[in-house]
């Protein structure tokens, strides 16, 4: 999202250079560092017409961080997000917490949106948990300066923001008047305020290399044409063996806390 029209930035900006290979390098200044990611469904279809999609959220933390003598992967955040062409009922839109989990219940009507459901409603699934599970886990481990929030996935669901200022009455898609895609695209501003206000680092992981987002923050222009062609060119001739991966948690049932609550 660029700083452009009606987008403004909370803090003033500040802009840094190095190679980028010594900053890949570097160890972290940061004291704890939280992984916030989603696993969503494909939009599923039904005989009716409906579709259905589902997301949850989880956050982790190095070192390894406890919440209400639980770890932090226990806690949850699932939206579930359904459309459909009938005519009865109204658009609905309900979230509530029950221990751990956090809960999204959207249903979106045809009044609201005829085209591209699938990439809408999987936007607004993972929008909703995600930004939700993030605010809930930054407000109550109360972050500060020597904090840093990963997201994996964009700061700000672009293209659904794309649909509000004009581009989705050409798709017949009317997300300004949808009260709760309001209230879930609403979050991930609410997040970048709350990051503001505790002093908080976070970034998003852009896993779309398709852009030029990269390129255009270059002060001399290059021989590229989108961004995945320049981080290749970036990591041209190194050694596989130089990049590595991780797991982000082990999936655990955490019996002490359902046997004191019952099963």
């Amino acid at each position: 999202m660029k700083l452009d029209g009606e987008v403004r930035s909370l803090t003033p900006l500040g802009y840094e250079s190095a190679p980028v290979l010594e900053l890949a390098s570097r160890g972290g200044p940061f004291e704890r560092v939280l992984g916030l990611d989603g696993g969503s469904t494909r939009p599923i279809h039904f005989s009716d017409g409906s579709t259905l999609c589902a997301n949850q959220a989880v956050v982790v933390s190095e070192p390894q961080m406890e919440l209400e003598r639980m770890p932090l992967e226990a806690f949850r955040t699932l939206a579930l997000l359904s459309h459909s062409f009938a005519a009865s009922g109204g658009p609905q839109a309900e979230y509530r917490e029950e221990g751990l989990v956090g809960l999204w219940r959207v249903h979106i009507t045809r009044d609201y949106l005829r085209r591209d459901v699938d990439h809408v409603v999987k936007g607004l699934a993972d929008s909703a948990s995600e930004a939700r599970h993030a605010r809930r886990m930054a407000a109550r481990l109360s972050l500060g300066k020597d904090d840093l929030l990963i997201l994996d996935g964009n700061i700000f669901p672009i293209g659904l923001y794309y649909y509000l200022i004009g581009e989705g009455n050409r798709f017949e898609i009317d997300l300004v008047s949808n009260g709760g895609a309001i209230t879930i695209l609403e979050g991930h501003l609410r997040l970048a305020e709350l990051a503001a206000e505790q002093g908080a680092a976070y970034v998003g992981i852009n896993k779309t290399p398709r852009t030029r987002y990269l390129l255009n923050c270059l002060h001399e222009e290059g021989p590229w044409a989108e961004d995945r062609q320049f981080i290749r060119a970036l990591f041209w001739g190194l050694p596989k063996d130089e990049l590595g991966w991780t797991n982000w948690f082990i999936q655990r049932r955490y019996r002490a806390y359902l046997s004191s609550r019952g099963p």
